[in-house]
Formats: C-alpha cells, structure tokens, sequence
C-alpha cells in the first residue's frame, strides 16, 4: 500500500491509521462510480452514500485496503480503495473487460477483483446467510458478512486484509494474470504496512457491528415508510367513507382532528390548529342548540366517568350546508383514570336521505293500502 504517513510509532509497533488519513476512493473513480447502477437498492436508498462511507472508515482505518457494500442483487452500494495495491489490482483486472460499458465488464467475469469481492465472497455470504472468508484473486483475502433486517438478507459487506505475496513466482504469476509490471507489483508489495492478527479481529468486529447497524437503519427506514403509507390510506379510505376521527387529551386539555373531521365540520384541514379553542368553539357552534348540550353533557360524562356515548343529529356546516353526522366516542383509561378519549364523526347525509325516502314510500304505500276499494298484494 502506497502511503506517505509511516503507521508504526516509535517503539516498532503498528497503529490504526487515523481516520483522517485514509485516503478513500469511490470505488471504480477512474471507469466511473458503479453505484450510478444501483437504480432503487434499499442500501443505498435507506442509509445514503456519506453514512456508508462513514460506516466503511471505521474498519479501514484499521486495514487500510478496501471495502463494497453489495445489495442482495449485487448492485454497488458503496466502495472504497485506500491502498495503492488494492487500486492497482482493480484497475488492471477492469481493463481486462476490454469494454467502456460497466455493467458488461461485471458481467464479463474477466473483472478479477470484482469476482472476488461479489461473486466469490460477497454472493456466497448472502446465500449462506453467513460469514464468507476466501482467498482473492489480487493476492490478499476478502471477508464478508451478510446484512439483515427484519430476518431477511438484504445485502452484504466486505473488506480485503492480509499481506500480498512477496514471493517471486507469485508475483510473477499476477503479473502474467493482471497484465501488469513485475517491478510494480514488486514495489506496491513492499510498500504495504502490514497488520497484525489482533487488528485483523477488530475490523471484523466492527465490520459485523457495522451490518448489524446498517440492517437496524434499514428496519427503521422501512418502518417509517410503511407508517407514512398507513396514514396516506387512513386519510383516503376516511375520505371515500366520509368518516374522520378526533383524539382528546384529558392532560393536555387538547382536541386533534384528522382532515376529514375538517371536511365534515366545512373546514379546510389545517384551517384552525388542531388542539385550539377555537377549532373547538367553531365546531360546537354547527350543531343545533339542542344537541349542543346533548352532546356537551355526553362528553363531558366520558372524559369524567369514561363512559361511552353514540348520537345521530344534524349539523349546519361553516358554508352553511346542512348535514346529518353521527359521532362515537369511548375513553381510554390509564391507572383508573381517562387519559383520552378516542372518537369518530360520519357524515351519514345520505344514508338519512335514503332513510327518508324509505319512510315515505312506506307511508304513502300504507296510505294507498287503507284508502283503495280495490285488493291489493304486497
């Protein structure tokens, strides 16, 4: 590895690189970067490109090689090479593909290093669900371990560690394969800072924390979206059914309407704050003044005893419509006290007007029945 800070301190020994000194490069900079690829990958999507580069310094600031962050349909997510033999290696074995095209040259399996990092190693810790150890292609060895959330793999992520070969014959032998100078490889592999063992078990350590962390984000990230999903059906399917909902806090003193109680009452959603005396007087003042003190005395008889009510009567909206509601409301108690009170409020204006219709078609039946000379069969 080509570095121009020295890693060993005075008595010999060998440190971390700090993480300001590694020298990160998005993988592939000079053929492009390959997450332009990953099109809709949850990885990348959920946790985003600056936390997974974060993320990967943890543990190469111990190794100082390389690391991919795969989806599980192989896609880059991130990549990262800080040391000068990793990018030799993957450059040269990229121009094997003999192709300006990326996606042909991943799929050309002449890309060697790419071989290693998915197809041998990451691939097969997705698979196996498991922790995947092999020997790569460019000489070092790879280690991968798989990213779960919710139980299911989602990707996976790895890192190069271990010493290149210094033997003759090796290294010639890569020269051949990689198409590269025999005194390059000869320089890069005496250049490298090699770690020891002990260093090694930590960047494992912190590269399994480090999917536990992204598959723990991805779950949360899901979890939001699934939330925010719900709610958009909650306010379609209350809008299809002309029925909104309202929440009291007993605590807070507090009334929270969803939009379509605004849309019953004749009010834009949002109009007045949700929660504000206002809303709450505007509100009171659409119903007759003898269901006013109906319902006031119902209401206040749940938030007190937690007892449950239910009314149908009819409202005159803010544009001075006039409709026919029927709310519900049932209290949640918490240490034998209401804590809030949960309700409904449908607009039931045309299941009224049917009712009436009804109504009169039976009266006017029950008229001609009883005023004809004439038989009649029902």
């Amino acid at each position: 590895m080509s570095e121009s800070n020295d890693s060993r301190n005075k008595s010999g020994s060998i440190k971390p690189i700090p993480n300001t000194e590694v020298r990160t490069e998005s993988h592939g900079r000079r053929y492009g970067d390959l997450t332009d690829l990953n099109r809709d990958g949850i990885i990348l999507k959920s946790i985003g490109r600056e936390r997974l580069e974060g993320f990967a310094n943890d543990y190469l600031e111990l190794l100082g090689t390389s690391s991919a962050i795969y989806e599980a349909n192989g896609d880059y997510a991130f990549g990262f090479f800080t040391s000068g033999w990793c990018r030799m290696m993957d450059l040269a074995s990229r121009n094997l593909c003999d192709t300006s095209d990326n996606a042909e040259a991943l799929s050309s399996g002449r890309w060697l290093c790419h071989e290693s990092c998915w197809t041998d190693c990451s691939k097969r810790s997705i698979a196996e669900g498991a922790p995947v150890d092999i020997k790569c292609n460019g000489g070092l060895r790879m280690y991968a371990v798989p990213i779960l959330a919710h139980g299911n793999v989602v990707g996976a992520m790895n890192f190069g560690y271990g010493d290149p070969p210094t033997d003759p014959e090796q290294l010639r032998k890569l020269a051949n394969t990689y198409h590269l100078d025999y005194g390059d490889l000869v320089r890069e592999a005496d250049a490298y800072d090699p770690r020891p063992p002990f260093m090694i078990e930590l960047a494992k350590k912190r590269l399994h924390a480090t999917a536990r962390l992204i598959g723990s984000m991805i779950e949360t990230k899901k979890a939001e979206e699934a939330l925010r999903e719900s709610r958009q059906l909650l306010k379609k399917t209350q809008q299809i059914a002309k029925t909104g909902g309202w929440v009291w806090d007993e605590e807070f003193k507090s009334m929270t309407w969803t939009d379509e109680t605004y849309r019953i009452h004749g009010m834009k959603p949002g109009e007045l704050s949700s929660g504000s005396p206002e809303l709450i007087q505007r509100s009171i003042a659409c119903y007759d003044e003898k269901d006013r003190s109906k319902i006031e005395s119902a209401f206040r008889r749940c938030v007190e005893k937690g007892t449950p009510y239910t009314y149908e009567f009819p409202i005159t909206t803010i544009q001075g419509q006039r409709k026919w509601i029927q709310t519900s409301a049932k209290a949640l108690l918490k240490g034998g006290m209401v804590s809030k009170v949960y309700g409904y409020i449908v607009d039931i204006t045309e299941r009224r007007k049917a009712e009436e219709e009804l109504n009169h078609s039976y009266r006017l039946m029950k008229y001609i029945i009883e005023h004809t000379r004439s038989a009649v069969a029902v």
